[in-house]
């Protein structure tokens, strides 16, 4: 396996901080490979990835079919200090005056350590200042985030978050053909 950056440059040793800000791809399996793959496999599940997950280096580069929402929900872990809260589409029922008729009470895990969730943060607000996701700085609040796309460019997404809020947008087809 060779894994080689979008642009097929290689930069020598850079730090990871701008490894993630510049999405390179190298730095990232070499990562995964310095981590583990199964140590990694553990921790996506605890950040509520449920998906299969190949045991293969090709993992750090998004290697795995993940739905949207597993994405999005996995990157509320960074804003929300290390704690990953399952999502529900209903979070409670109520009567026309209010009254309670049905409650969701969410899985709550802790995934990472909150200190560890903060660096992710920080690295991800950089992707956002200066690197792939500079176009998120338009909505002029603080944000950050993570763009992605697949070798032969069928798909594309963009995860990123506020303060208040997570979001994903993902652009592609189905089928994996090409989007002209």
């Amino acid at each position: 396996y060779s894994p080689k950056n979008y642009d097929g440059k290689f930069e020598g040793r850079i730090t990871l901080r701008r490894a993630l800000a510049d999405s390179r791809n190298v730095p990232a399996v070499r990562l995964l490979e310095r981590v583990g793959v199964e140590r990694t496999i553990t921790t996506a599940r605890r950040f509520g990835i449920q998906s299969p997950l190949p045991p293969y280096l090709p993992l750090a580069l998004g290697a795995a079919d993940l739905t949207l929402m597993e994405h999005v929900s996995a990157f509320t872990v960074f804003p929300d200090d290390g704690i990953h809260i399952e999502p529900s589409l209903i979070r409670r029922v109520t009567t026309y005056d209010g009254a309670l008729l049905e409650e969701h009470k969410p899985q709550v895990t802790d995934a990472i350590s909150p200190q560890v969730a903060r660096g992710m943060v920080a690295m991800l607000e950089d992707v956002v200042q200066f690197g792939t996701g500079v176009r998120a700085k338009e909505i002029g609040r603080p944000s950050a985030g993570k763009t992605g796309t697949t070798n032969d460019f069928t798909d594309a997404w963009y995860i990123g978050f506020t303060p208040s809020i997570t979001a994903g947008v993902w652009v592609g087809n189905d089928d994996k053909r090409l989007s002209l």
